[in-house]
């Protein structure tokens, strides 16, 4: 099994390595619970499976524009990994978007292959979507039979795409400008992940469906190649649930927006709070256990800011920045000083390679 020799395929078969078999991945929608191995294996099949299903098309597989139809998921994850082994460029499409949506966007990016989760794969969207694009369907794999020991997945190092190909199309919804399409290069992903970590780690990051679909789409990359795993729930909108997963003091990590943040503040004042008091502590616990709070897409209002520092002991929630333009920028501790957060903004942005990108778009 051959990968190619790139910092991403590099960074999960390390891992992999010293931690083929241990779930990093438990995708309670599916009822899929995958390690590194399971991951790899799937990839390097759906992979195979574009090379041989493409390469008797008009386009190069590295240069072919391949859609994902599948939520925030195992099988998403899956899809993005076997398109970056091909050299392909995937389309970020937003969550829920329509049929004619989905339709106009993989026609005006010459789109040669939509790959389709299990949600999908025997719905009209799927046939129609078909039907009405011409492309190529493909059928994620998940835990596919055969799988081979991590030994015999080698790096090819005459195979290593250039940091500049591009790999992720986005499409902004406008806040910074008029909507556009936005192609981010394989760097992009690859400045998010620089320190290398050759085992899993004790993090868990729960992560819930959310309007905010290529933020979960691309944090579960980032996650599993910094070693971290990732718990996926339908729990949008059911923030009792996600109060009962902070109280089992396992979430380490959780990336929420304010609307969020204030509406698991309401949850808390109107039914926790009324609760018997070791009920309270318990809860109490699960917030203060969490490493690694972030809130994207706004700044908190400073009651809801009040509330969660109160609650964890003075420990406050960290703010991210950026854009579709430009990615993720940084994520900014409200601890530190304000020099030292702009410093490292904009480090992050050279690093990245996106501070031009931003200035070119217009994003700010």
């Amino acid at each position: 099994m051959i990968l190619p020799a790139d910092p991403i395929f590099s960074q999960l078969l390390l891992i992999a390595r010293n931690s083929p078999d241990e779930v990093v991945i438990d995708d309670r929608n599916l009822h899929v619970q995958a390690g590194y191995s399971h991951l790899l294996h799937d990839a390097v099949q759906l992979a195979q499976q574009l090379r041989d299903s493409l390469s008797q098309g008009p386009s190069t597989v590295g240069s072919a524009f391949i859609g994902i139809l599948a939520p925030t998921s195992y099988e998403s994850t899956v899809a993005s990994l076997a398109i970056l082994a091909v050299g392909g460029q995937q389309i970020i499409t937003a969550a829920g978007a329509s049929l004619e949506e989905l339709a106009y966007t993989l026609k005006q990016c010459s789109a040669t292959c939509v790959l389709v989760g299990s949600q999908h794969q025997q719905t009209k969207l799927a046939t129609q979507l078909q039907e009405q694009t011409g492309i190529l369907k493909l059928a994620i794999p998940v835990l596919s039979p055969g799988r081979p020991p991590i030994e015999s997945y080698t790096l090819d190092e005459d195979s290593i795409p250039s940091d500049d190909l591009p790999a992720f199309l986005f499409f902004t919804s406008g806040t910074t400008g008029a909507p556009k399409g936005v192609l981010h290069a394989r760097r992009y992903l690859y400045a998010k992940f620089s320190v290398q970590q050759s085992e899993l780690t004790d993090e868990l990051c729960l992560i819930y469906d959310s309007i905010c679909w290529s933020t979960c789409f691309i944090s579960v990359l980032l996650h599993i190649l910094r070693g971290e795993r990732v718990e996926l729930h339908e729990l949008d909108a059911r923030y009792d649930l996600i109060w009962d997963r902070f109280r089992d003091c396992e979430i380490t990590k959780i990336h929420f927006s304010p609307t969020s943040w204030y509406t698991m503040m309401k949850v808390f004042q109107e039914r926790i709070s009324k609760l018997p008091e070791p009920s309270v502590q318990a809860y109490i616990r699960g917030a203060q256990y969490i490493r690694t709070p972030i809130t994207l897409g706004g700044i908190l209002p400073v009651p809801v800011k009040q509330f969660w520092l109160n609650l964890r002991g003075g420990r406050p929630i960290k703010v991210i920045y950026g854009s579709t333009e430009a990615g993720l920028l940084t994520v900014a501790d409200p601890e530190a000083s304000a020099s030292e957060e702009v410093c490292y903004l904009s480090e992050t942005l050279v690093a990245s390679g996106s501070l031009a990108d931003l200035f070119e778009c217009g994003g700010h």
